[in-house]
């Protein structure tokens, strides 16, 4: 009997290493655009079906940001990375409720938290002195470090840059560079949190945007925030062509030699409401269908487990939660409900990443 409870327990524990999941550590997040105000919904009207299901909110209330943040954390995302459009002051041109909100969530513990990060955003070149422009973001920038629900990785604090190109030619427009303002705003950091930065860089269609990502080694990291084609530079003309595009480039980010890489997933691009594509027939790029969507959020997760499996640092990111002028969706409307959450949980649910130890 002694010899048959041991060969008992010998089954059971070859039968839990043979039939256990792996434990991926992966999250999953959402990019978020602040910028709602009643002149930004009127090109939305037009298109009823892309009302929000709470309606045209202003995106200084409360109530609203308090509302989205319980939803994303119903929706299983880790993380919210919210566009950032610094003033002079540095101070966020918009949204800055909504990230006072992020930075004072209190209840519950620190899973029942949506963790948060910073996208700077500056679309054009303009003459930057770099200790400046960092002194002035830093300012507006140590009270969401320091609220204890700020995303990091690595024991690092993530800092998003969408287009690093253009940061890099406005410091030199000042005779500095890009890495003067990281080391800037990574001193202040080490100053007052005991922790370093992680600058996550924005890589785009084309193939000299990963560059300025690629040859700075402050640029820890990589993102895509929207693509658009694939390798020939043709636009997608619907949602299968816009999914085999990103299939492309998810593998040219893998090979990005990077210490963390964020994989994009959207929800499709419609362009018309802010004036249409350069294209018009790459606004047709959207899900006809559920399966369209699930096929794409699908084959993201197997990208993702696949490279995770490989040792690599690797996290989801989806364009966009509110991103209504350009078709980018997760938040439910009046067209939609909730179908595209629904798709992202149920892919979520059917992949390895709903094994979690």
């Amino acid at each position: 009997m002694p010899m048959l409870r041991a060969i008992s327990v010998i089954l059971c524990v070859v039968s839990a290493l043979v039939y256990s999941s792996p434990v991926f550590s992966a999250q999953f997040g959402v990019f978020y655009f602040p910028g709602w105000s009643a002149v930004a919904w009127d090109p939305i009207k037009s298109f009823p079906e892309r009302r929000p299901l709470r309606g045209f909110y202003p995106q200084e209330d409360k109530v609203v940001a308090r509302g989205q943040i319980k939803e994303m954390i119903a929706a299983e995302m880790d993380y919210v990375v919210v566009d950032y459009y610094p003033n002079v002051k540095g101070d966020p041109e918009r949204g800055y409720v909504f990230l006072d909100e992020l930075a004072h969530q209190q209840e519950g513990s620190g899973s029942d938290r949506l963790k948060f990060a910073l996208l700077l955003i500056e679309h054009h070149p303009k003459k930057l002195i770099p200790k400046d422009y960092a002194g002035a973001l830093y300012a507006a920038w140590g009270k969401y470090f320091a609220s204890g629900n700020y995303f990091s990785v690595n024991g690092c604090f993530n800092v998003f840059v969408f287009d690093p190109r253009v940061l890099e030619e406005s410091f030199g427009l000042a005779g500095g560079g890009l890495d003067d303002f990281f080391e800037e705003i990574e001193s202040l950091v080490r100053r007052d949190f005991k922790v370093g930065v992680c600058w996550i860089g924005g890589v785009f269609d084309s193939a000299s945007s990963a560059k300025v990502a690629e040859d700075k080694v402050r640029v820890g990291g990589v993102f895509g925030y929207n693509f658009h084609g694939d390798q020939s530079g043709r636009l997608s003309t619907n949602f299968r062509e816009l999914h085999d595009a990103y299939l492309w480039h998810w593998r040219r980010l893998s090979r990005l030699n990077k210490a963390v890489t964020f994989l994009p997933a959207t929800v499709g691009w419609d362009r018309r409401p802010w004036g249409g594509s350069s294209v018009p027939e790459h606004d047709l790029s959207v899900p006809k269908t559920d399966d369209d969507l699930l096929l794409h959020f699908s084959s993201w997760m197997d990208v993702l487990s696949e490279l995770e499996s490989s040792g690599r640092n690797v996290h989801g990111v989806i364009c966009c939660w509110n991103e209504y002028g350009e078709g980018s969706v997760l938040e439910a409307s009046d067209g939609l409900g909730d179908r595209n959450i629904r798709l992202f949980l149920k892919a979520k649910k059917s992949s390895r990443f709903n094994v979690r130890w």
